[in-house]
């Protein structure tokens, strides 16, 4: 394989053994399935692996010729890997020995019961009333939220819990504010400035690994200072370490062991319900922040599968529920690890073997460190650009006003998150996203539509004529003729809407014209219809009836699939019985596009003009149920 041909592998590619597969494609469905105190450094000691690497079609390796040597194996992501789970290690220490009350684990125990249930139940299409800028809102004020709320020990405050939203977090700032320690604050300056400027020292050759391994030299330093500088400071001025950490493993454990657990999870399963559908969701987030980001596909019905067992089988430890975490996912995104082999085996390795062997040797290190690292993580996680983006599609008129819609979902979702926290936001932004699919159901767009002459040799063709919006330019309307175009299913919520707009824009047509007929013909469009229920077959059955009292023609064209054979088998013989003529019926058959429904609504019309009959028409009254009212007149 020649030189050139190598350096010019798209992507970050590794071969091994003869395989060759693109590593910036690789899975990071979960970059590790954490624990649900995301704003904290005191996390679980225990990272279970996702099942859904498994499901993952970007990992298929791809064969290549024998013989081709692999080249640039990525040795800093190798040690990116490392660094970060010794991180992840320290991190988790403060959390070893720390107990929970009865009601606490049996919520957890129901919740991931709960959970592992809803994998099975395949309830996992739950995530797509979940829309993108629900999503980005989301993330956007979360991580916000995890940064701020790692100022706190930053500053050398007091501890809290980190709860609710924005506003108890400045509070709390602002009353302990004067309680800071200049060594806490200096050491945590210098910490975020190194993180924040190690990619610099790539461009140092034998600086290099300082940046590969910038959090595991950042803890290692940070750790031997606090060492000496502990000893000589006074009790009140010492830096916060992790401190003592217990050792060893939990035990094996039985959730459920008596009548009285079992009587206190049923109690809680209410909550543990809503709790269960909430951390789905946020772990769903946060995996497609970063499928989304790296470009890889991800499945919902995996990711459901991988938490519900997840959480299943660390009840049995005493683990507390997990989930995806979003700190956590940033700080290895940003590290470089596209593995779970880099975010899950080895970290769950190295964490182990930590607890194991050497957890008395992270006693030393400053927990202001643990959240720097986390703030330099979270802080890639800001999706303001999108907020921007959508913001620029709601100031264009020339889009719909769902743009609009969806500008008002980002600002839900992130104003809830920020102000009430991550759960209440996470179920406003659901909310938010359910009630404007239901809007946009119930209120679909009905357009009228013109035609313009196309261009080209085949002017005077039957189909010549290009069908668009009446407000494009060039568009013009067919005299005597509506023809509009209904965009999104037709059921029972939004066929009255329909039929209004029918009727209205007839009257309003009648009135503008200023003579005593109605229109020749209205043309619905069901090119942009994929589905008509009963009620709305019922409701154009009684308008087809209703025009053809007036000598109105009404007709559906470009129809497909079900809307086609609906219209076929239930409304056709309703048209057929409103022409006069056996040649309009044979017409009618061969139709299809809206000019040929057309050259039907002109042929009708001379039919009426024939037989001289004088067809009914609307016209508008006052009423005193309401201000006008549509009725028939001869």
């Amino acid at each position: 394989m020649p030189k050139e041909r190598r350096q010019r592998l798209p992507g970050d590619y590794r071969v091994k053994k003869g395989l060759l597969f693109d590593a910036s494609r690789l899975s990071t469905e979960h970059l590790g399935v954490v624990q649900t105190m995301d704003a904290s450094a005191s996390t679980t000691p225990f990272r279970t692996p996702a099942w859904s690497m498994m499901a993952d079609r970007c990992n298929r390796p791809r064969r290549l010729a024998s013989g081709i040597k692999a080249e640039g194996v990525l040795r800093h992501r190798q040690a990116a890997s490392l660094s970060w789970a010794l991180a992840r290690l320290t991190a988790s220490a403060s959390f070893c020995g720390s107990q929970r009350d009865d009601s606490q684990k049996k919520s957890s125990e129901s919740d991931r019961m709960i959970m592992a249930l809803m994998g099975v139940l395949q309830l996992a299409f739950l995530v797509r009333f979940l829309s993108r800028p629900a999503l980005s809102g989301f993330i956007t004020a979360s991580a916000m939220l995890i940064m701020l709320s790692q100022v706190a020990p930053m500053l050398g405050l007091p501890d809290w819990a980190s709860k609710g939203g924005i506003v108890n977090i400045v509070r709390h700032h602002l009353t302990y504010l004067e309680m800071t320690s200049p060594a806490t604050l200096c050491l945590s300056t210098v910490t975020l400035l190194f993180l924040l400027n190690a990619k610099r020292l790539k461009t140092v050759r034998f600086l290099k690994f300082l940046s590969d391994f910038k959090e595991l030299v950042m803890l290692a330093v940070s750790a031997v200072f606090c060492t000496f500088y502990n000893q000589q400071a006074k009790a009140d001025e010492r830096i916060r370490v992790v401190g003592k950490v217990p050792s060893g493993l939990p035990n094996l454990t039985f959730p459920v062991s008596s009548a009285a657990d079992l009587q206190l999870m049923k109690e809680l399963v209410p909550g543990a319900i809503l709790l269960a559908f909430v951390v789905f969701l946020s772990s769903f987030a946060g995996a497609k922040k970063f499928a989304m980001k790296d470009g890889y596909q991800i499945r919902a019905f995996n990711e459901l599968m991988a938490l519900g067992f997840a959480n299943f089988l660390g009840a049995f430890f005493g683990s507390v529920p997990t989930q995806v975490g979003l700190s956590r996912m940033g700080i290895a995104h940003q590290a470089g690890i596209k593995s779970q082999l880099g975010a899950n085996v080895l970290v769950g390795v190295v964490v182990c073997l930590g607890v194991v062997l050497f957890s008395r040797y992270v006693e030393n290190v400053p927990m202001c460190v643990l959240n720097c690292i986390i703030v330099n993580g979270a802080s890639h996680l800001t999706e303001f650009d999108q907020a921007v983006e959508l913001y620029e599609y709601a100031q264009n008129e020339r889009y719909s006003w769902k743009m609009r819609g969806e500008m008002f979902t980002w600002i839900i979702g992130f104003s809830c998150t920020l102000c009430l926290g991550a759960f209440q936001g996470m179920l406003a932004a659901v909310v938010t996203s359910l009630v404007i699919i239901l809007y946009q159901v119930v209120n679909p767009d009905i357009v009228e539509l013109g035609f313009r002459e196309r261009d080209g040799e085949d002017t005077h063709s039957s189909r010549a004529r290009k069908w668009m919006a009446l407000d494009r330019a060039g568009a013009c309307r067919e005299h005597g003729i509506l023809v509009l175009r209904m965009e999104g299913p037709l059921f029972y919520a939004n066929v009255e809407r329909l039929q209004e707009w029918v009727e209205e824009q007839e009257l309003d047509y009648s009135e503008r014209s200023g003579i005593d007929n109605s229109l020749d013909g209205i043309i619905l469009s069901a090119s942009a219809i994929p589905f008509m229920d009963t009620s709305a077959v019922q409701t154009l059955s009684a308008l087809i009836k209703t025009c053809a009292g007036r000598g109105t023609l009404f007709c559906i064209a470009n129809t497909f699939g079900t809307t086609g054979r609906i219209a076929a088998d239930k409304l056709e013989p309703l048209m057929l019985a409103a022409l006069k003529t056996s040649y309009l019926k044979t017409q009618l058959k061969n139709s299809a596009s809206i000019d040929d429904f057309v050259k039907l609504v002109r042929g009708h019309r001379e039919a009426l003009d024939m037989r001289d009959e004088r067809p009914l028409r609307l016209v508008r009254c006052s009423t005193l149920q309401a201000k006008s009212c549509i009725i028939a007149k001869k």
